[in-house]
């Protein structure tokens, strides 16, 4: 996307036009600059501290949060939820940063299926 498009739909975004945007973690020369976002959803794990912390620091310090929904069948999920917690404790000094919090798995398969499908039909003209 053009940068000038990014902006504007930032803009857009920062004033309230919009309550929801979908971003790709790839494929941005610049990053857009956004503030103030309640909720940050990943539907992949983040694998190292620094991608999950550019997340965090997206969202509101008081009221946001940044979710993960990752597979307790996947191994390499699992250990790296664990090793990030730890990470977090040892630099916040707070246990509490992750949370566990079961949830139906084809009900989530089928919303990160909608999201997938909506990303698919983006192009320059159709945003």
């Amino acid at each position: 996307m053009p940068k000038n498009q990014i902006g504007s739909i930032t803009h857009f975004f920062h004033i309230g036009q919009f309550d929801l945007i979908v971003m790709l973690h790839t494929g941005y020369t610049v990053r857009p600059k956004l503030k103030d976002v309640q909720v940050v959803v990943n539907f992949d794990m983040p694998v190292s501290f620094n991608s999950y912390k550019e997340a965090g620091q997206l969202v509101n310090e008081e009221l946001g949060s940044v979710v993960s929904f990752i597979n307790p069948k996947s191994h390499e999920e699992m250990e790296a939820q664990s090793a990030l917690a730890h990470k977090f404790e040892k630099n916040f000094g707070r246990d509490d940063m992750f949370l566990c919090i079961p949830v139906t798995w084809t009900e989530l398969a089928r919303l990160k299926s909608r999201v997938e499908t909506v990303v698919n039909t983006l192009s320059a003209k159709a945003v």
